[in-house]
């Protein structure tokens, strides 16, 4: 019987999914958690995700070649059921262009090689640039590391990490490693990681008593 229930015990342990949830801590029927569901229904997330990308030399960012690629991988984002529109660079530079030829939405568009130029020096002559914290906010003073902002749904742990090896791959396939440095932070990854990092402990510390 012993060895039956030991058995039985050690098979109910293997069944057990350390899994965890941004709000797990909030009860399910405050207004909270339905101020989340509405987002994350409306937006498709909520909780912030950053993706850090290093070209290794300043002055690269702008670019328009890493403006392209910035474009691309946000084409990618926007497959993604569980993450919201992203905000990058690129986006900055598609609201000056739509901007410069008065605002038509067939505008809002990376410049092209030829518009690039008069464009980029236009902007930085206006006040409206110096004071804009828009492009200053996703991109170093050196303009060597910029980043794409989004949100995402509170999937789990689990599926948290899964989303993320598949953006990694996404960027991978964008932003070759030997050319670049690729980062995906953000509080919600953070929060998974810190997680996994405690139920490991937890694990561990058990199995030394």
């Amino acid at each position: 019987i012993t060895v039956v229930l030991v058995a039985f015990s050690f098979w109910g342990m293997s069944k057990v999914i350390p899994v965890a949830y941004m709000a797990d801590d909030i009860p399910q029927d405050s207004e909270v958690i339905s101020d989340l569901k509405y987002i994350e229904e409306e937006f498709n997330g909520a909780f912030p995700l950053e993706i850090l990308i290093d070209t290794k030399k300043p002055r690269q960012v702008n670019k328009r070649r890493n403006l392209q690629k910035l474009s691309r991988f946000q084409d990618s984002l926007a497959t993604y059921n569980d993450i919201s529109r992203s905000v990058s660079i690129a986006d900055f530079a598609k609201f000056c262009r739509q901007a410069f030829f008065e605002g038509g939405r067939e505008d809002y568009d990376l410049p092209t090689r030829n518009e690039y130029n008069f464009i980029a020096d236009y902007v930085r002559n206006t006040q409206m640039f110096q004071e804009l914290s828009f492009s200053k906010n996703l991109t170093d003073s050196t303009f060597q590391i910029t980043r794409v902002s989004a949100s995402v749904r509170d999937v789990g742990s689990l599926k948290m990490e899964e989303l993320v090896d598949s953006l990694q791959s996404d960027l991978d396939a964008v932003f070759p490693p030997k050319n670049y440095n690729t980062y995906i932070t953000g509080t919600t990854r953070i929060f998974v990681k810190a997680n996994e990092k405690l139920v490991n402990n937890l694990l561990q510390s058990r199995s030394e008593e």
